[in-house]
């Protein structure tokens, strides 16, 4: 996600409807970092922050995407901007 909020809104979620999060191990958790800034967060949701660049989330849904223990992806972003919504 590209916000923290967001993410656990969509990780409850999905934990409200039977499914269930990925404990991220140490190793992706490591790769997802170094992809995000240091204020984010790696564990699962994933938080890019807010004011990423588009390769930041390329690279880090690239990694998802080619990671095998990863069985899906839930992508969020908040695209709200300012009072004109």
């Amino acid at each position: 996600t590209g916000a923290g909020g967001s993410g656990v809104l969509l990780s409850d979620a999905i934990v409200d409807n039977g499914m269930s999060l990925m404990e991220i191990p140490p190793d992706l958790d490591e790769a997802f970092r170094r992809f995000i800034p240091p204020f984010g967060a790696a564990g699962n949701p994933v938080d890019i922050t807010g004011g990423e660049p588009p390769s930041t989330y390329e690279a880090t849904i690239r990694l998802g995407l080619e990671d095998p223990r990863i069985h899906s992806l839930v992508l969020g972003e908040d695209h709200r901007r300012g009072d004109d919504g």
